[in-house]
């Protein structure tokens, strides 16, 4: 229903383009302030926070959870004064997951910002930035264009050409219509049961294919995207709010914790095609892991057996067992079984 919310979006004074993909779950907080041309995806969760102008070029994406800011406040100022600031992303952009967009930030034509950055202040066009506050590392480049670079010492017209995109075959697992009928019984259904009832949820996941072991909990606020991609083992906790993005496979091992807010990614697409090509990489997470609040774990990650990750750290590599893991990326930084006890926070 894209259209639809399109037509939403337009009816409240947002100028909003061809084509574009606005998911359900997005939040545009002063929609006639906002501008979002052809072929854009906004996805799950997303957050456009006016009251300042958000001008998001065409064939851009905007991945899920990021948060585009247009306000602050004057610290300094015994009235916390506000201000506001416009950000403009420019044409075929990816912002990846979980990105913060700080207010009067530019983004360049095709940039490139990794999953879980912060973007403080303006980005260059054309080069792949990271970290916080998000900086340049290198360049985005196609391998297909390189002959043209090479004859003509030009880029082609589209870097990122959205209405390109197609879904792999048989990508998703099921048909589209089993699809949305999971995603309307996870919203009511299991969205809407009480705490207590895990057992019923078990059974849901269980109906729609995931393969779930005995006692385990799992919230009735976490998101399960393709229950049949998911495997969850015995007595593991699956806390508050968090989300198994499972285009790909996610096997979580017996006895572990995934803390609230943390996000399992298991697909991604390949920014130097022009045609933003999706891949699936299966995530691992080994019996007895812990996962704190807030850890992002991206595509072809496995974490090895009783491994601990520290709170909002984001794991890009494999992990190895026993070790507590910290930062952006996750590295380890000591074993996990020591003398004193931990006081990390779940």
């Amino acid at each position: 229903m894209y259209e639809w919310r399109s037509f939403l979006l337009r009816l409240f004074g947002a100028k909003i383009g061809k084509n574009v993909r606005v998911r359900a779950s997005a939040r545009i907080s002063c929609p006639w302030k906002v501008t979002i041309e052809d072929y854009c995806w906004i996805g799950q969760e997303t957050i456009l926070y006016g009251p300042g102008e958000i001008k998001i070029g065409s064939n851009t994406v905007v991945s899920a959870g990021s948060y585009i800011d247009t306000a602050s406040h004057h610290y300094d100022s015994s009235t916390f004064d506000i201000f506001i600031n416009k950000v403009h992303i420019d044409d075929e952009v990816w912002i990846a997951t979980n990105v913060f967009v700080a207010p009067g930030v530019t983004i360049g034509k095709g940039a490139v910002v990794g999953a879980r950055s912060n973007v403080f202040n303006d980005l260059p066009p054309m080069m792949v930035c990271v970290g916080s506050p998000a900086r340049a590392v290198r360049k985005r480049t196609e391998q297909a264009f390189k002959q043209d670079a090479l004859e003509y010492e030009i880029m082609p017209d589209k870097i990122q050409n959205l209405a390109s995109f197609c879904l792999p075959p048989n990508f998703r697992g099921k048909p589209g219509w089993y699809v949305q009928l999971w995603w309307i019984v996870q919203a009511c259904l299991f969205g809407l049961s009480p705490k207590f009832m895990y057992g019923w949820r078990r059974w849901l996941l269980r109906t729609f294919g995931a393969r779930v072991g005995r006692n385990v909990l799992i919230s009735s606020t976490a998101r399960v995207t393709y229950p049949w991609k998911v495997s969850i083992g015995d007595y593991t906790w699956i806390g508050d709010s968090v989300v198994l993005y499972s285009l790909g496979e996610i096997e979580i091992g017996s006895n572990v914790v995934v803390s609230p807010q943390s996000y399992i990614c298991a697909a991604s697409h390949n920014y130097a095609s022009s045609t933003f090509d999706i891949f699936a990489s299966k995530v691992q997470i080994e019996e007895q892991a812990w996962l704190a609040i807030d850890v992002f774990v991206a595509p072809g990650v496995t974490i090895g057996k009783g491994a601990v990750v520290e709170a909002r750290s984001s794991v890009f590599h494999t992990l190895p067992e026993m070790m507590v893991s910290v930062g952006s990326p996750a590295k380890p930084v000591r074993q996990r079984l020591t003398s004193s006890p931990s006081n990390l926070t779940v």
